[in-house]
Parts: C-alpha cells; sequence; structure tokens
C-alpha cells in the first residue's frame, strides 16, 4: 500500500491553537481514501472542519458501484463560543453512503444520506445554569435489493427540543430538571407523525446516580427510573445499576 500523510501544527501560545491534517492512501482492492481536519480555537471561540471520502472495492468486488462517486463520505463542521458566562455552539453533518450490496438473485444498490444539525446555548448565573438545545435528523435511504420492502424512496425526521436546569450545590450534590419534546416523522408509501414529551429529573450525590422521567405519547404513560451506585474498594471497581425504562418503538422498514 502507498500512503501519503501530511500535518501542519501552529502553536503560538497558550490561548491560540491551530492545526491541519491531511491524509490519503492508495491501496489493495481499489482502496482510495482522503480526508482532512481544520481545527482552530482561542480563548473565546473554537471551529473544526472536517471531511472524509473512501471508496473500496471488497474481495467479491460487492461493494463497488460502477461509478467514480465514492462509496463513503462525511462532512463535518463545529463552531463553539465561549464568552463570559455564555456558550454556545452549532454542529452540522453531511454522511453520504453508495454502493452495491450482496444479492444472490441479481445486482443491487444500496444509497443512504443523513444530514445533521445540532445547536446549543447555555447561560450560567452562579450554581444555576439554563441549557436549551435543538437536535435535528434527516436519513434519506433508497436500496433495490431482492429482499427490499419497496425501491421507494424512504424518509426517517427526527427532531428533539430540551430546556435544562442545572443546579450545582454544597457537599457533591448536583441536580438537573430537563424538558424534552421529541418529533418523529417517517414517509414510505404514507405518513406517519408521533410526538411525545417527557421531563427528566437526575441526582448526583458522590457515589450516588439517581433519575426518574415521567411522560406522554398520546394517552400512553412513559415513565421510567435510574440508579447507580459506585464504589472503589481495594482498587477493585464495584458498580451497582437498576434500570426501568419506557419509549415509543422504533418502526422497522
Amino acid at each position: 500500500n502507498d500512503i501519503v500523510s501530511i500535518g501542519f501544527d501552529n502553536e503560538n501560545n497558550e490561548s491560540l491553537y491551530s492545526n491541519t491534517d491531511v491524509l490519503y492512501k492508495i491501496g489493495d482492492f481499489s482502496l482510495d481514501q482522503f480526508s482532512f481536519n481544520i481545527e482552530s480555537s482561542d480563548k473565546n471561540r473554537a471551529y473544526n472542519i472536517y471531511a472524509f471520502k473512501r471508496s473500496f472495492a471488497g474481495f467479491e468486488n460487492q461493494y463497488f458501484n460502477n461509478s467514480s462517486q465514492p462509496i463513503q463520505q462525511s462532512y463535518i463542521v463545529s463552531l463553539l463560543s465561549n464568552k463570559e458566562n455564555t456558550i454556545g455552539s452549532i454542529h452540522l453533518g453531511h454522511f453520504n453512503t453508495y454502493s452495491n450490496f450482496p444479492d444472490e438473485e441479481s445486482s443491487s444498490k444500496y444509497r443512504q444520506i443523513i444530514t445533521t444539525a445540532n445547536s446549543k446555548i447555555q447561560q450560567n448565573y452562579g450554581k444555576f445554569s439554563l441549557i436549551l438545545s435543538l437536535d435535528n435528523f434527516l436519513q434519506k435511504l433508497r436500496s433495490n435489493h431482492s429482499l427490499s420492502i419497496t425501491t421507494k424512496n424512504r424518509f426517517l425526521v427526527r427532531s428533539i427540543f430540551e430546556g435544562k436546569i442545572n443546579f450545582s450545590g454544597s457537599n457533591d450534590w448536583d441536580t438537573s430538571i430537563s424538558f424534552l419534546q421529541n418529533k418523529r416523522s417517517i414517509k414510505t408509501d404514507s405518513i406517519r407523525f408521533q410526538n411525545w414529551n417527557s421531563v427528566l429529573v437526575n441526582m448526583l450525590y458522590k457515589n450516588l446516580d439517581l433519575h426518574i422521567k415521567y411522560g406522554s405519547i398520546n394517552k400512553q404513560l412513559l415513565s421510567g427510573y435510574g440508579l447507580n451506585i459506585h464504589k472503589e474498594i481495594m482498587g477493585f471497581f464495584l458498580k451497582l445499576s437498576l434500570l426501568a425504562d419506557s419509549k415509543p418503538s422504533h418502526p422497522y422498514y
């Protein structure tokens, strides 16, 4: 295999950092891989840009799609701002898979595109902190395998909005309350919507971690709880966990 790797580092002082990495690989079975990463940060802000592509034929040529398009592609951008008592971040991601898939009856192709967008802002007030976050997920899937239910495009849209209050008390006691709103839609031949909300209370005290969740979807109750106790004795780490959870089932398509 032939491997070409290039890296650059630049550190001017403790408050400023920047780095660039470039990687290129050529190998057997049509291996063609390229990636690069650019990141920079200072006292108040930081960003990261990442890109990746990969093609590979496999021992039976089962993944090669007879095109010049890479089998896998990923692109990620992250931005972070930290100023006084406010912290904010934005993350964007795009992931693309396009390849053949083993099929005894005929040739098949598999195509999946995923796009994600996540944002978060945190405001600190002494021992209290308020956090608002929004997560979005979009998946587009298409396959013409002989076992596929349909060869049409299928879509999954998922979003979560969360408001969270943290309180750091004395004597190693921390408490948080989260309010979550969930939305999901699935499109095949028809569109199905599903929304549900929940409240989560989490308490941490030394070696104890306890959380209680309560919510509903339509008229169905969603509840759960969890308890973790851990202790280190004479170099051994002991942990006891108890978990009960209820949540909407994820459709298989």
